[in-house]
């Protein structure tokens, strides 16, 4: 029901804590984790929960955000930037 988009281009050293701060979130609706490399040059961390998916050249956060959608399986898309950290464990579940 729920994907979570977290998008990032090149900011590699800001993916632990927006990971971790996505990772920790109680969710009670089905939802996967796509995190979009928007022309990104680094590699990713092995993320095993996560679904990763690299757009080969930046297309901005607009194009970046559009592909997301076309990856996400889900009806609802939260998008997170990579400079975004969620607070406690249920601010996902508060925004639905």
């Amino acid at each position: 029901m729920l994907s979570i988009v977290l998008l990032t281009f090149n900011r590699p050293e800001l993916l632990p804590e927006a990971i971790e701060s996505i990772d920790r979130q109680h969710i009670s609706v089905p939802f996967e984790k796509v995190l979009v490399l928007n022309g990104s040059s680094f590699n990713p961390p092995i993320l095993p929960d996560w679904k990763i998916h690299r757009i080969p050249k930046n297309v901005g956060n607009i194009g970046g955000q559009n592909e997301a959608i076309d990856q996400a399986w889900y009806d609802w898309v939260l998008f997170v930037s990579d400079d975004v950290r969620l607070r406690g464990t249920d601010c996902v579940e508060t925004l639905w």
